[in-house]
């Protein structure tokens, strides 16, 4: 839903050419979304997307929102744990 929010309240955008700039699909995947703000995502046609599109992409809003919830819960004290390999890891890092 947020994802779709994040459509919504960008749809009245325009950027200096007078152009709809509203954030749109870009991709939905996690990887690619990281890639896409790492600047190493390329399109379908094999061309690099540079890293500003990350901003554009709804789906870069809602990942970092369920992030930033995740890492200010307290979990009741126990051992925290992050999904970055693929699978769950303790991540004593976050605190």
């Amino acid at each position: 839903m947020l994802h779709e929010f994040v459509h919504l309240v960008t749809s009245w955008r325009w950027d200096e050419d007078g152009q709809r700039d509203m954030v749109v699909d870009i991709t939905y995947g996690l990887e690619e979304v990281i890639w896409l703000a790492y600047g190493g995502y390329r399109d379908r046609n094999g061309n690099s997307v540079d890293s500003y599109m990350a901003t554009m992409n709804a789906q870069t809003y809602a990942y970092f929102a369920v992030a930033y919830w995740y890492s200010l819960q307290g979990w009741n004290d126990k051992e925290r744990v992050s999904f970055f390999a693929g699978r769950p890891a303790f991540a004593e890092w976050l605190g």
